[in-house]
């Protein structure tokens, strides 16, 4: 596992992981119409992609190219799982997407 123990990382988040995070959000708030589960979700995607600030490396990397080479990670959170890379060199993880389960992520990101 890369970084050392001491080591934290900074999180960024891709212009589309927030997008994601937005549609989450109003997806479970108005089309579910539930307000307070949109909230604790929303609230767990963040909490677990801010725990990645230390040994982000924990989780596996992707199996399909071009991306297994460029170590795209993937975390799951409930239904969601979450895309990022850790850039070792400027201790910094990069959070990509944040997509349902059910969806074809190897096909998003070949867009």
């Amino acid at each position: 596992m890369s970084g050392d123990a001491s080591s934290e990382y900074a999180i960024e988040y891709d212009r589309s992981a927030r997008s994601d995070l937005r549609s989450i959000y109003r997806y479970v708030s108005f089309k579910l119409n539930s307000p307070r589960a949109a909230k604790r979700l929303y609230g767990k995607l963040v909490k677990q992609i801010n725990k990645l600030n230390e040994f982000p490396a924990r989780h596996r990397v992707v199996d399909w190219e071009p991306w297994h080479t460029r170590e795209l990670r993937r975390m799951p959170v409930e239904n969601y799982t979450v895309y990022y890379r850790v850039i070792e060199e400027k201790l910094l993880v990069t959070i990509f997407r944040v997509l349902y389960r059910g969806r074809s992520a190897e096909e998003l990101f070949e867009q």
